[in-house]
């Protein structure tokens, strides 16, 4: 079923008449193959290896935290952004704030104008670095290597700052001796015509995971907390590191009301165009690499970890829908896996994720497939 087809069930909420709809469940149900036994974890992982190999990178990392100088070090790296690189870092160095800040751009082996006109931006609070190309990952990590802050903040090198951004987040940092401190933001196109607006209430004291978005931008970090930690490098969909890694480190977090950022929707990113290209098997791979290092920093396991992997795994169906039924079916069995084997004496509480559960502990791919077509 296409994106287009499933936002349209979603929209009319035909989707949810499906579900739960007994004769219109069983006819499409009817139409899907059960999973064939002979679907063994050997061979859904070669199937899997075969489509796009895993990656290398890992999340576990070395990084220096120097004497600190500054109350912020702002990282954003860069690849062909000569047409949004000048408004964004307009905007990060006209802030009105109290607080000092370092901002550290990553130039990532960019073939147009963007290592031309970061040029005329490097002095006393920016700092350039030229590198070849390593990616969205690679590139933020080699603004963590040297970090000489208390606080972190990333920032997309197309979007953009609101104009106290950093005297909001910092200021609710330091009151509360957050962690990490998450604001509102805008979501835009083109110039600065705003599509959407989300925002948080005022909380001095809440849990990371599960309240805060699974973004680095549009919050501020202790720097302590990428102490061991980096973006995994050659993956897509690195993001989910703050899900795994990081918010479940957090002894304290915050969120702000106010507006901080100004996200650019990018129709030409990874969440738009992933669905088609082979490199959508990461969606996998990530989940399983960061079980793996959540292990080497000894992370616990919990109920919200627990939560936020079968999250995930809805996704990674959605990532990969477009897939031939080879594929998805090893995947399936490779998620169905991953539930069994790591999280044994788990069980959600979370009622949108009962039927997904029961799916997976019964090795149902009828009924995994379904629900994460249909809901």
């Amino acid at each position: 079923m296409s994106m287009l087809m499933r936002k349209i069930l979603k929209k009319t909420k035909i989707n949810k008449l499906i579900l739960n709809n007994k004769v219109s469940y069983k006819l499409i149900a009817s139409t899907i193959n059960q999973c064939d036994t002979s679907y063994s974890l050997e061979y859904s992982r070669n199937v899997l290896e075969h489509l796009s190999p895993k990656p290398s990178g890992s999340s576990y990392s070395n990084n220096e935290i120097k004497q600190v100088v500054y109350d912020l070090q702002i990282i954003i790296p860069a690849y062909n952004v000569e047409q949004y690189i000048d408004d964004c870092l307009t905007t990060v160095l006209n802030q009105e704030t109290d607080y000092s800040y370092l901002v550290v751009v990553i130039n990532d082996g960019s073939t147009d104008r963007t290592k031309e006109i970061l040029e005329k931006y490097e002095g006393n609070r920016v700092k350039v670095i030229n590198q070849s190309n390593k990616g969205f990952s690679g590139a933020r990590n080699t603004g963590l290597q040297e970090i000489n802050s208390r606080y972190l903040m990333f920032v997309d090198s197309d979007d953009r700052l609101e104009k106290n951004a950093i005297q909001l987040l910092l200021k609710a940092a330091y009151k509360n001796d957050s962690d990490v401190v998450e604001g509102g933001y805008y979501r835009f196109k083109n110039k600065h015509t705003i599509i959407s607006k989300t925002y948080h209430a005022n909380e001095d004291d809440i849990k990371a995971l599960g309240n805060l978005r699974g973004f680095p931008w549009g919050k501020v970090f202790k720097s302590s907390l990428f102490e061991n930690i980096k973006f995994p490098e050659g993956y897509w969909y690195e993001d989910v590191i703050f899900s795994y890694l990081v918010f479940p480190r957090c002894k304290k977090s915050s969120t702000i009301s106010d507006i901080v950022y100004w996200y650019r929707r990018n129709s030409s990113g990874i969440s738009f165009t992933s669905y088609k290209s082979n490199k959508c098997a990461d969606a996998y791979w990530i989940i399983e690499q960061m079980l793996e290092d959540m292990k080497k920093l000894n992370i616990k396991k919990t109920q919200d970890i627990y939560d936020n992997t079968l999250k995930q795994i809805y996704l990674c169906f959605a990532r990969t829908q477009l897939m031939p039924e080879e594929i998805k079916k090893s995947l399936f069995t490779l998620l169905a896996n991953m539930i069994h084997s790591e999280f044994t004496d788990f069980k959600t509480k979370k009622k949108e994720y009962k039927v997904l559960e029961i799916a997976l502990r019964n090795n149902d791919y009828i009924s995994f497939f379904m629900f994460c077509t249909f809901y």
